[in-house]
């Protein structure tokens, strides 16, 4: 999908006007560049987390005449997508299926506790 896709999509999910579809979509990209430009990461719960990577100065080989290069260091935008959003991509239903529900019990103590036996099943 394009931008004036997503424009359009917009536009027509919100019953804006193009142009008001438009200023949105160029104010979430603004807001979500500014905060990575000030290296905070941005999160959209259920959809996922941009964040900055940074990347050390390193030495690396020439692969043609093997000679040693210095490498600035840079940085990266990253994009972790939320549990939602995973479920979504993978064609998974609102309900959590078995496979869902056992890989929580590692992440969540909680429901561990809650569902200790009937995980054993």
């Amino acid at each position: 999908m394009t931008k004036q896709e997503l424009i359009s999509e917009v536009s027509k999910r919100s019953d804006l006007a193009k142009k008001d579809a438009e200023l949105a979509v160029k104010a979430v990209f603004e807001a979500i560049s500014e905060t990575l430009e000030k290296g905070d990461k941005f999160q959209l719960v259920g959809f996922g987390t941009f964040d900055v990577a940074e990347r050390a100065a390193r030495e690396a080989r020439n692969p043609r005449d093997g000679s040693v290069m210095k490498i600035s260091p840079t940085k990266s935008v990253r994009f972790k997508a939320g549990g939602d959003l995973r479920k979504k991509v993978n064609g998974k239903t609102q309900a959590a299926s078995q496979w869902d529900d056992y890989e929580d019990s590692f992440t969540n103590p909680l429901f561990y506790a809650q569902n200790q036996k009937e995980l054993k099943k």
